[in-house]
């Protein structure tokens, strides 16, 4: 018989093991969630790209664009025609009547079964070279596509570079914020105490409260905004995002040097790099190309045409009409179409045709006057904020400075601890002002060089 004692003992072992297991299963799904994502440009415009909807409709458009190009390249083969009947037909009359023919139609005049089958032949020999034009507007039409699909990427890739710039500015913001709210609280907590001591009045202890206060609410708020700015990224590239388990990387793609950014000699102007410019210029090669088509159309064309007829009848049966089946006739026939009039609709269409390509060219010139417009924008911004930075570092450099000397005298009891956070805290709000600057400039350039990709 097992002992009481023994029982007690087995049931403790297992709560301890049930309790091990458990904290480490916690520990484990805990440490999963904690892992620390690296958010990296590149990586997510890739995510977001893939997720896209727009350029899967964007390929979609290129292969019905394919699809119609092939189209076109069917007309210049012949095309074969294949008909049969059989059928019975009653006369009616009592007179005589010769036999007519409409078609691969007989009708005679008696009332009989007939069958008939028909291969026709039809060949296009001319065509004052509208073929090649529709072969050269479809392949326009191809590229056009393949254009619509870039600056749909490209868009994109605006879209997730502004909001990325804010989640990177928000992240350095908040990144401060906790190092300020670290000082101000070490603050408020020295003026209490000599709050104690009497040596100071109540109001310097409420004014740092205050401060205080005020700066975890502004810690709140960024926490609040960076949350929403990450799931605003998640819609994008599907992926869960916490505002305490990523590290924002910078943008990579320019340089890995934020000083080299504004020490660039000289930033191309390319505009006719400019996916949109490509888009406008087949966009006005297409128009050319249809108003040529529009006047081809009304020029002489000549097919080759042929018919070879199976024919047979039988006044009882027709399966003896069948029976009876041969060759009756085959034709060969070559002819030629030239439109005389038809209204006024081609000079109408054609009249159309040239007010859209004016359309475009117009366009064209607007995305060239707006290019440049941007370029020196962007050229004088980088040139007052490379002034800035210069300005800022001389200024850091100086605070920096009468930081260490604070520090001294804090070292011998000359001055108090908060004269020394009060430095400290605003060298973090400097360097923040200069980190903001950097990647405002990285990000300015990264869209110019986006707008201008090919």
């Amino acid at each position: 018989m097992i002992s009481p004692y023994l029982i007690w003992s087995l049931n403790k072992f297992i709560i301890y093991v049930t309790f091990f297991i458990f904290c480490l299963v916690s520990n484990l799904v805990l440490g999963a969630n904690d892992k620390l994502v690296n958010l990296q440009f590149t990586r997510v415009v890739e995510q977001a790209l893939q997720n896209d909807y727009d350029l899967k409709i964007a390929e979609q458009d290129i292969k019905i664009s394919k699809a119609q190009h092939n189209e076109i390249r069917a007309e210049l083969w012949p095309k074969l025609y294949l008909r049969a009947y059989s059928d019975y037909t009653s006369d009616l009359t009592t007179d005589q009547a010769e036999v007519v023919v409409i078609g691969d139609q007989v009708f005679g005049d008696e009332s009989k079964f007939q069958t008939a089958t028909t291969l026709k032949l039809n060949y296009l020999i001319f065509d004052s070279g509208l073929w090649n034009d529709k072969q050269n507007f479809y392949e326009k039409e191809i590229l056009k596509q393949k254009l619509n699909k870039q600056i749909i990427a490209q868009q994109l890739k605006i879209q997730i570079l502004e909001l990325y710039k804010n989640i990177w500015l928000n992240f350095e913001a908040l990144s401060t914020q906790k190092k300020l709210l670290v000082y101000k609280q070490e603050s408020a907590d020295f003026y209490q105490r000599l709050y104690k001591a009497g040596k100071i009045s109540k109001l310097k202890v409420a004014d740092a409260k205050i401060d205080l206060k005020n700066s975890t609410l502004e810690t709140m708020y960024l926490k609040e905004k960076l949350k929403d700015q990450l799931q605003e990224l998640a819609i994008y590239t599907g992926e869960n995002y916490h505002t305490s388990q990523i590290l924002v990387q910078g943008f990579t793609d320019i340089s890995a040097d934020s000083t080299k950014l504004l020490n660039r000699p000289d930033i191309p102007l390319e505009i006719t790099q400019r996916v949109d410019y490509k888009k406008m210029e087949t966009e006005i090669a297409k128009k050319r190309l249809e108003l040529e088509m529009l006047q081809k159309g009304n020029k002489l064309k000549i097919n080759l045409e042929g018919e070879y007829l199976y024919y047979a009848a039988d006044y009882t049966s027709l399966r003896r009409a069948w029976a009876n089946f041969l060759p009756k006739t085959w034709v060969i026939r070559m002819t030629a179409t030239y439109p005389l009039f038809q209204g006024f609709a081609e000079s109408a269409q054609a009249e159309k045709i040239k007010m859209e390509t004016k359309k475009w060219q117009l366009k064209k010139e607007k995305l060239f006057w707006e290019t440049k417009l941007f370029y020196q924008t962007l050229v004088n911004k980088i040139a007052q904020n490379k002034k800035t930075l210069q300005h800022n570092q001389k200024k850091y450099l100086e605070l920096s400075k009468k930081a260490y000397m604070l520090a001294r005298l804090k070292k011998y009891k000359l001055i108090e601890k908060v004269n020394l956070w009060e430095q400290k805290m605003g060298i973090e709000q400097m360097l923040l002002e200069q980190k903001k600057l950097i990647i405002k400039t990285q990000a300015d350039l990264l869209k110019y060089f986006l707008f201008l990709e090919g």
